[in-house]
C-alpha cells in the first residue's frame, strides 16, 4: 500500500493543482489557494494535506476543518512533523479521555522525526507526571532506573544537538535550568558547602546593612558642618567688645548668650566628632564585609561552575 501510494504520488496532474495553489497563494488569493489545495489534499497527498490545515488556521475557518486535514497528514507513510505537533497539542488540548496518550505517542513520533519541538514536548510530559515511551529510552539509551532529571537531561540535550543553529533556543535555556537545579542540589546535600551559601547570604545582608547606615550617618554629619561654632563664637566675642557701653546689665546679657552660644557649639562639635568616629566605624566594618562576601560569592560561583562541568 505505501509503495502504491508513493506510485501515485508521482502523478504530474496533481502537481500541476499544487502549483497552481502555490501560485494563488503567493498572488494572495488565498480562497482560491485553498480549494486547489483541498483537491490535492482529498487524494491523500500529505503536503496538500499541511497546506490546506495551515490554510484553515490562518483563514480562521472551522475547527473542523483543521482538525480533519492535519489528522489525515498524520497517517501518511512519511507524515511531516509540523502535521504531528498540532496533532499533538489538539489532544494535548483536549479533555477526552485518553487524548493525552494520544498526544504523547504523536509528540514520540515527532521527535522520532527529528524535531527538537516534539522533543521538547516530551519533556514538558516527563515533568508533568507522565511517562516516557520506551522507544524514547531505547533511542537515548536511558535506563528504567534513571530520574526524572536524567531523563529530562538526555533529552533536551538530544533536543540541543537537533538545533544546528548557535541562538538562544527553548531547549538550551530549559538544559541550563536542569543543570543548574542539579548542580544546586549537590550543593545542597553537602554540609560545607551548604555552610557557604549560608556565609555568602549572611555576608552579603551584613553589606548591605553597613551601607544603609553609613549613608544615613554621611547625611546627619552633612547637617553639621565641623566648623560652624568657631564662626559663631567669633561673631559672639566681637559683640561684648562693641556694647561694653550699653550699661551692665546689657553686658551681662550678652555674657549669658554667649556661654549659652559656647555651650551649644560645644555641643555641636562633640556630636559632629561622634557621627564622624561612627562613620569611619561603619565605613571600615562595610568595607571588611563587602570583601568577605565577595570571596564567598566567588567562591559559590566557582562551585556551582564546577558542578555544572561535571
Amino acid at each position: 500500500m505505501c509503495m502504491l501510494k508513493q506510485i501515485c504520488e508521482q502523478n504530474g496532474y496533481l502537481g500541476y493543482v499544487v502549483r497552481e495553489a502555490l501560485q494563488a497563494f503567493l498572488q494572495d488569493s488565498w480562497g482560491e489557494a485553498l480549494l486547489r489545495y483541498a483537491m490535492a489534499a482529498e487524494t491523500g497527498l500529505g503536503v496538500a494535506q499541511n497546506n490546506v490545515a495551515y490554510l484553515c488556521e490562518e483563514m480562521e475557518q472551522s475547527y473542523d476543518c483543521r482538525w480533519r486535514y492535519y489528522n489525515h497528514s498524520t497517517m501518511n507513510y512519511d507524515p511531516h512533523d509540523s502535521g504531528l505537533l498540532k496533532m499533538g497539542d489538539f489532544y494535548f488540548s483536549s479533555s477526552v479521555p485518553g487524548a493525552v496518550d494520544q498526544a504523547l505517542s504523536l509528540y514520540t513520533r515527532a521527535a522520532l522525526a527529528g524535531s527538537s519541538q516534539g522533543i521538547y514536548q516530551l519533556v514538558i510530559l516527563a515533568e508533568k507526571g507522565y511517562g516516557v515511551p520506551w522507544i524514547i529510552r531505547d533511542w537515548l539509551n536511558i535506563s528504567v532506573h534513571d530520574g526524572l532529571d536524567i531523563v529530562t537531561e538526555r533529552l533536551l540535550e538530544r533536543c540541543v544537538e537537533l538545533n544546528d543553529d548557535k541562538d538562544l533556543t527553548p531547549c538550551a535555556l530549559s538544559l541550563l535550568r536542569v543543570r543548574i537545579g542539579k548542580a544546586w542540589s549537590k550543593i545542597t546535600q553537602n554540609t560545607i558547602q551548604l555552610s557557604l551559601v549560608y556565609a555568602s547570604a549572611a555576608t552579603l545582608i551584613i553589606t548591605l546593612i553597613n551601607l544603609l547606615i553609613l549613608n544615613v550617618l554621611e547625611c546627619l554629619q552633612m547637617d553639621i558642618p565641623p566648623r560652624q561654632g568657631r564662626h559663631t563664637a567669633g561673631r559672639a566675642v566681637e559683640n561684648p567688645q562693641t556694647s561694653n557701653r550699653n550699661g551692665p546689665q546689657d553686658q551681662n546679657d550678652l555674657l549669658r548668650g554667649e556661654d549659652r552660644m559656647s555651650r551649644m557649639v560645644t555641643m555641636s562639635q562633640g556630636l559632629w566628632f561622634n557621627l564622624w568616629r561612627g562613620t569611619q566605624i561603619v565605613r571600615r566594618t562595610a568595607d571588611l564585609s563587602v570583601t568577605v562576601s565577595g570571596v564567598c560569592l566567588c567562591a559559590l560561583c566557582t562551585l556551582i561552575l564546577h558542578h555544572l562541568l561535571q
